[in-house]
């Protein structure tokens, strides 16, 4: 296919120009149609439990034709953004200059935490986060603003030119600095699995096993990209 479409006429085959000499010696690359096949173990009847459902938008996605926010043309006045953001991993804010970003041609505005209505507190189970950084990052890379501008062009321009000024705190980059630093979460914030008596156990002599370790992971949160992308 990929020869045949470099033909200028519909019965013209592509002529490869490279010397015989010059071309990999690896098989040409040839891949088959996808398929796939599921089973599913279901009893007749009424019972939903185990019955294979097609997802709402299976059909759309497999044949190409669900439409996601990047297939859609732009509205007519469409204005683009681009953030700003942390270039500090623990830092306070002491200010934010956007004289030199607002002088771009094109652009509209910049927002901060200052321009947001209602709370600017977010979170998807625990509103502990900000949506625009107030007095403090925690990061490299959390939103301190967005700049809007006709031209995404111009808005990255501009978020480049947004200075902020920091005052550099220590990085917190476990839990025993968390501990030292007496860097806690909120008195509302409480996640925990527990199973079983841990004291009851040890008084009834059952543990002929002990084994003591520490096990450390990186947090994890999904992020669900549809109709993004």
């Amino acid at each position: 296919l990929a020869q045949d479409s470099e033909a200028h006429l519909p019965d013209q085959k592509h002529v490869p120009t490279v010397d015989a000499e010059e071309i990999s010696a690896a098989q040409p690359y040839a891949r088959p149609e996808s398929f796939g096949l599921q089973l599913y173990d279901h009893e007749k009847g009424e019972n939903i439990v185990g019955k294979a459902i097609p997802h709402a938008s299976a059909r759309l996605q497999v044949t190409g034709e669900a439409k996601y926010v990047d297939d859609m043309p732009l509205f007519a006045n469409a204005l683009h953004s681009a953030l700003v953001l942390s270039t500090k991993p623990h830092a306070l804010i002491e200010a934010v200059d956007t004289e030199e970003a607002l002088a771009i041609e094109g652009v509209v505005g910049y927002y901060g935490h200052e321009q947001v209505r209602g709370g600017n507190d977010i979170g998807p189970v625990i509103p502990d986060e900000e949506c625009f950084a107030k007095d403090k990052v925690t990061c490299v890379g959390q939103v301190i603003g967005i700049v809007v501008a006709e031209t995404e062009q111009q808005a990255r321009e501009a978020a480049r030119k947004v200075r902020v000024q920091y005052k550099d705190l220590p990085p917190i980059m476990s839990i025993e600095d968390a501990i030292e630093s007496d860097s806690f979460y909120g008195e509302n914030w409480e996640s925990k699995v527990e199973r079983g008596d841990v004291d009851e156990c040890f008084a009834s002599g059952a543990c002929t096993h002990v084994v003591e370790g520490d096990m450390k992971i990186g947090a994890q949160d999904h992020f669900y990209l549809e109709t993004n992308a």
